[in-house]
């Protein structure tokens, strides 16, 4: 899929009724209550030694778009590997699993314990900024990206995610 325009536009804040984070200097944590252009949901990351962990819940729309959760989004750096239906496999291309358990990336690690409706794409991709940011240049730019996420469809009611990052992983 293409990226959607915002309908708002960025930088505006949204509603959300929570906001808030924690830490001991160590250790934190950050959740916010999303509420933004008809989509609703409770997210969480929690900060330890070596690892984080990315929780949300209670993801709702009534947007006429499919929702998605970006996991990550960057240039595309060296190979690609993903543990998916038990088997580890080199990605360079487009794939959907809901048998995803990892993703190895540039150093880092993606752990998904709970599966999902999982997308990863590794190819080249063609476009501009001002196709999400009105604001920003129109030149076109292209390069190999490197995309993760979850789809939660159209209209999603109660949807759920839970993943965990680990940088450094040779």
């Amino acid at each position: 899929p293409s990226d959607q325009k915002l309908t708002i536009e960025w930088g505006e804040r949204g509603v959300g009724a929570f906001v808030g984070g924690v830490s001991d200097g160590v250790y934190g944590a950050s959740a916010y209550q999303l509420n933004y252009n008809e989509v609703t949901a409770k997210k969480a990351w929690f900060f330890f030694d070596e690892e984080v962990v990315c929780l949300g819940a209670a993801i709702n729309s009534f947007a006429k778009e499919a929702i998605t959760t970006t996991v990550n989004q960057t240039w595309q750096k060296g190979k690609v590997k993903a543990f998916t239906n038990n088997t580890l496999i080199s990605v360079d291309k487009v794939i959907s699993s809901k048998g995803l358990k990892w993703v190895w990336h540039d150093s880092v690690g993606y752990y998904f314990p709970k599966g999902g409706n999982l997308k990863l794409s590794n190819q080249v991709q063609t476009g501009s900024w001002s196709l999400i940011n009105s604001n920003r240049s129109k030149e076109r730019v292209k390069g190999k990206v490197f995309k993760l996420w979850f789809e939660h469809g159209l209209d999603p009611t109660d949807e759920s995610y839970a993943y965990i990052v680990r940088p450094g992983l040779s």
